[in-house]
């Protein structure tokens, strides 16, 4: 056999005990309630002691968030106006100065009339 092939040989080895191997999975151990309601009790600084606790902190949490979109619906909707507004006025400027321009390039027209004078002594 050659040097080569003992590489492989290894290698296919190795593969085959990685794919025996598996990483202990952590997500799949289930933990106690007393220990979820301690790390909530952490979290929150507030003591979890009853269902209706827990009900009260989730309605607040609820609540909370409501008034957050609220609040950022509420800035999406004046920027908006804000930028629409800019824009109206500066189209507005725009037409102003093009047509300031266009009667500036215009060339004067000289009119003589006939007039009688106003007023002799």
């Amino acid at each position: 056999m050659s040097e080569r092939d003992d590489d492989y040989e290894e290698v296919a080895h190795w593969l085959d005990e990685a794919a025996h191997r598996r990483r202990p999975d952590t997500s799949s151990r289930r933990e106690s309630g007393d220990e979820l309601i301690s790390y909530l009790q952490e979290a929150t600084k507030r003591t979890l002691r009853s269902r209706e606790d827990i009900r009260l902190w989730l309605s607040g949490m609820s609540e909370a968030q409501a008034r957050a979109e609220q609040e950022a619906a509420r800035r999406r909707r004046t920027r908006e106006i804000t930028l629409l507004a800019t824009l109206a006025i500066a189209y507005l400027q725009y037409f102003y100065w093009d047509v300031n321009l266009q009667i500036e390039a215009m060339r004067p027209t000289i009119v003589f009339a006939a007039a009688e004078p106003a007023y002799r002594r």
